[in-house]
């Protein structure tokens, strides 16, 4: 589908920050999840014969399956209603960059005669960024697991914001807040909801 821009008249490809969320949401965290139901059966063939223990491998499964959603959730919409309110241009409608409209500063006060825009933070990154949340679900139960899955977060979130720079969508400042709000919103999740606290902690 093609949009155009209200102020210059150009037609453009309309953004595939929707197309970009249903590959994350429908493709890469369902795959996310098969280290977490790898670690649940595991858990099971351990004690086969102990219901007790069956019950509680699949009980954590099945928390850090709903708190990695809770926490992409929230990281991703939170992204995507701050590029509606904070009213700032992607790159190709700035003039110097193919577009006509001038530069605005984030904070500066915006013309009235200039079109809405909702490109800042970048949406696409957080996109990927989102998966962040697997570190932190394996963070206190295996190290080396949650390396590996920030690692591929960040890969991942790195692909999504060099190719929305390389078509002029965002700039790297763009993509570098989303990875920052994407990562505070985890973090703060993971304090809320999954990190030990010391009351639970039983004495020796």
């Amino acid at each position: 589908m093609l949009v155009g821009s209200p102020a210059t008249g150009s037609v453009r490809p309309m953004s595939g920050q929707f197309a970009d969320a249903l590959v994350v949401f429908g493709l890469l965290i369902p795959a996310s999840f098969i280290p977490l139901a790898a670690i649940g059966g595991g858990g099971m063939l351990v004690v086969p014969y102990q219901h007790f223990y069956i019950v509680s491998a699949v009980s954590i499964v099945a928390a850090l399956i709903a708190a990695a959603t809770v926490a992409m959730l929230a990281a991703t919409l939170l992204v995507g209603g701050l590029k509606v309110l904070t009213n700032v241009d992607c790159p190709w409608d700035l003039a110097g960059f193919g577009g006509h409209n001038p530069y605005i500063a984030l904070f500066a006060d915006r013309p009235n005669a200039l079109p809405r825009a909702e490109c800042f933070p970048g949406a696409h990154a957080s996109s990927g960024f989102a998966l962040m949340c697997f570190y932190f679900a394996f963070r206190d139960r295996s190290r080396r697991v949650a390396r590996w899955m920030l690692a591929a977060a960040i890969v991942i979130g790195i692909a999504f914001s060099i190719g929305q720079e390389a078509r002029g969508a965002h700039f790297l400042s763009h993509d570098l807040t989303s990875a920052a709000i994407v990562w505070f919103v985890q973090l703060a999740l993971y304090v809320k909801l999954l990190r030990p606290r010391a009351d639970r902690v039983t004495p020796a």
